[in-house]
């Protein structure tokens, strides 16, 4: 990392998106051996204008997922945790399709779809931005078959709530009608 930006708990902390964009970008090309860095927060992505560039929020996606070695470690759930508030704070499509494809080929078990779309529910969601971003989340899990049964058992758990069954309804279109009772349709 060059021209000032080598500490880079200072640039993400900074607010500056131009700083942060660049840093971002960086760390795609970096090759290893690696310096270790400081893990960014989602919050980082509140320094964009809205709409937050659609590279930037992938490019965060990319580093907290794949680059190393970031300390402290994150834990795969954290990593989860991460990638779902940036889908969701941005609203960005593309990017909730890269969290889809992450985590698609996950452990049998399907686990991390399950956390994905929990931690939505857990978390709560005020604007409509947050509320497209969960939206196209959910959506691409239900597009994919071996991410299906796994996004629907979560859903389930979304009825009751009023901003969630907004999205539920929403969704509807790519349930399968057998399953539309499980998730309140």
């Amino acid at each position: 990392m060059n021209d000032g930006d080598d500490d880079l708990s200072a640039v993400w902390a900074s607010g500056d998106s131009e700083r942060i964009n660049r840093a971002l970008a960086r760390l795609l090309t970096v090759v290893p051996p690696r310096p270790e860095i400081a893990a960014p927060e989602p919050e980082v992505l509140d320094a964009f204008a809205d709409p937050v560039p659609s590279d930037a929020v992938r490019n965060y996606i990319w580093v907290v997922g794949n680059y190393r070695p970031i300390r402290p470690e994150l834990e795969v759930g954290d990593v989860v945790r991460r990638w779902v508030e940036a889908v969701v704070r941005t609203g960005d499509s593309s990017a909730a399709l890269q969290v889809a494809l992450y985590l698609q080929p996950e452990m049998p078990e399907g686990a991390r779809v399950r956390d994905a779309l929990d931690y939505v529910a857990t978390r709560g969601l005020s604007t409509p931005r947050e509320r497209d971003g969960a939206e196209y989340l959910a959506r691409y899990f239900l597009d994919v078959s071996d991410t299906y049964d796994r996004a629907i058992e979560a859903l389930a758990r979304w009825r009751g709530d009023a901003d969630l069954g907004q999205i539920l309804d929403r969704l509807a279109p790519y349930v399968h009608a057998a399953d539309r009772p499980k998730i309140g349709l």
